[in-house]
């Protein structure tokens, strides 16, 4: 299967911030790296069987339970540009996450039917430590398949991403809101246009001169 394409990597980051925002704001916490991994599993699995097209991880089975190195990696972009914050082995939101989950508030609210699926893994799953809701999942049977998921070998794919032909609905993201969320999301190029406006300012902009 193909890799991520930028636009499907700054949804994935852009839901996961959503996620973890939700479970705090229901008074509860991520409490490690295993329930993140697990409540983006949950939904994603249920996206993927109404084919809607959301989260794009692809999943194996590993120790504890679903496992997606692209999870992590996402986790640790957004911990690194400063998005989330990490205490002990507990992930919040960062204040600079929450404002950027408030300027795409428009953009979330056309993406609702998506939300839906996000806010009721957050009902179910939310008040569950990370050893509960990784011994519910492991009984969880494949989607094409009966088998249950701890019977799967370690290594095995238990979930893909589904592709935008097969969807029926999928995460809308127009070509300027992409453009800004991959700004936002870069802590450097924030901070380098942030000078830039810094500069204009105070009038540090040279002025053009022709090259003779």
């Amino acid at each position: 299967m193909e890799q991520r394409t930028d636009r499907e990597i700054l949804t994935n980051r852009l839901l996961m911030l959503f996620l973890i925002d939700q479970t705090q704001r229901k008074g509860y916490r991520i409490t490690g790296k295993v329930k993140l991994m697990k409540m983006i599993f949950q939904a994603q699995t249920k996206m993927v069987k109404d084919r809607v097209k959301a989260f794009d991880y692809l999943f194996y089975r590993w120790d504890f339970g679903p496992m997606s190195n692209e999870v992590l990696k996402d986790l640790e972009c957004m911990l690194n540009n400063d998005l989330l914050e990490k205490q002990g082995t507990y992930i919040f939101i960062s204040n600079k996450g929450r404002e950027l989950l408030k300027q795409f508030s428009g953009l979330l609210e056309t993406n609702r039917e998506i939300l839906g699926y996000m806010n009721r893994t957050v009902n179910e799953f939310a008040s569950y430590s990370g050893k509960a809701i990784k011994e519910v999942t492991y009984d969880i049977p494949l989607l094409f398949g009966e088998k249950l998921i701890r019977h799967t070998k370690p290594s095995d794919q238990i979930l893909g991403r589904i592709e935008r032909d097969d969807a029926r609905s999928w995460f809308l993201l127009d070509d300027d809101s992409e453009e800004t969320l991959s700004l936002l999301m870069d802590k450097k190029a924030c901070e380098a246009l942030e000078r830039g406006i810094a500069d204009a300012r105070v009038g540090k902009i040279q002025k053009y001169q022709p090259v003779n």
